[in-house]
């Protein structure tokens, strides 16, 4: 019982915190906005659209804060020296010795500008792999190596795959932070 029990907690802790934007085509423009489980997380006090168009040549951030608050920007293709993809592990016990545990993935897509501004386009959030750091090998953790594989998110691919869409909309290289 107790296997069953930590693959279902996995899973439903994975997908209710696991965040991405939802990402869209509509009429030869990519499109990436905060999803409805993000706004609900929110409240939708901070909702975000990122519109990428290469007819116009420019990326379009659409931001609204605590429901009143409207900006926009607009960063033209010519003014962007490469998209930047990072990746990092935000859970807090990577650092604890002899750890075993899932990794947290925070991935960023930003467009660095060629006046050395870096702008954040999205985030992508969610389980990562599973990591064994202690001196007993995998097979001993069998099912946490179990679990963790099934609660794995999908946010590397999306998030690659949406930074490898801006780079080519914009004609620019991408990098890794």
């Amino acid at each position: 019982m107790g296997i069953i029990a930590n693959i279902l907690v996995r899973l439903v802790v994975g997908r209710l915190f696991a965040m991405r934007p939802k990402l869209a085509v509509r009429h030869g423009r990519l499109i990436a906005a905060t999803s409805l489980k993000g706004a609900l997380f929110t409240l939708c006090l901070n909702l975000r659209t990122v519109t990428v168009d290469p007819r116009l040549q420019m990326i379009r951030i659409t931001s609204r804060r605590a429901w009143l608050f409207r900006s926009v920007r607009r960063i033209p293709f010519d003014a962007i020296a490469r998209v930047v993809y990072d990746w990092t592990d935000v859970n807090p016990l990577q650092s604890m010795p002899l750890a075993v545990y899932q990794e947290l993935d925070l991935y960023t897509v930003s467009v660095a500008l060629k006046t050395d501004e870096t702008v954040v386009l999205c985030r992508f959030f969610g389980m990562g792999d599973w990591v064994n750091e202690h001196f007993m090998p995998d097979w001993v953790f069998w099912d946490d190596q179990l679990a963790a594989e099934l609660a794995r998110g999908s946010q590397e691919e999306e998030s690659r795959a949406f930074a490898l869409a801006v780079a080519r909309a914009a004609g620019v290289d991408l990098d890794r932070a």
